[in-house]
């Protein structure tokens, strides 16, 4: 009856409802969802840190960042999912520039069996204007 767009929690992916409703970074948690990647402490809009889609408590944030002195820390995840994404493509690559040397290979066979199937053709034509000329030879010798 009502067209109502349910949204979803972005940790637990349950329909969100207005009441227990947190909004942080475009995403949408329960109140009790928002949480720190490292600990599991509870969070709100206003005690959070976000990188790269992951949501820590101030410490740890702090912490992480502190203790390696650089961000990469939250990058090595992503960089391990590139790598594995970057894999993928070449081999959908591969797998596509197989299919198009194999669909070549194809025509080109179909291609040879059409040619072939042309020579027999012009050969059986040949063979029967032979016949007919032999058969007309005989016919005028005949009448001679």
């Amino acid at each position: 009856m009502f067209n109502v767009k349910r949204e979803k929690c972005y940790h637990c992916n349950k329909t969100v409802y207005a009441m227990e409703k947190l909004s942080c970074e475009n995403k949408v948690f329960h109140k009790r969802c928002l949480r720190c990647k490292q600990c599991n402490k509870l969070l709100s809009t206003g005690n959070y840190k976000y990188i790269e889609g992951k949501f820590y408590c101030g410490p740890h944030f702090k912490q992480i960042f502190l203790s390696i002195g650089h961000y990469s820390a939250f990058s090595d995840e992503k960089s391990k999912q590139k790598k594995v994404e970057k894999k993928v493509e070449e081999k959908k690559e591969e797998v596509k520039q197989e299919e198009v040397k194999q669909e070549e290979e194809k025509q080109e066979e179909v291609k040879q069996e059409e040619e072939k199937q042309e020579e027999e053709k012009q050969e059986e034509e040949k063979q029967e204007e032979e016949k007919q000329e032999e058969e007309q030879e005989e016919v005028q010798q005949e009448e001679n």
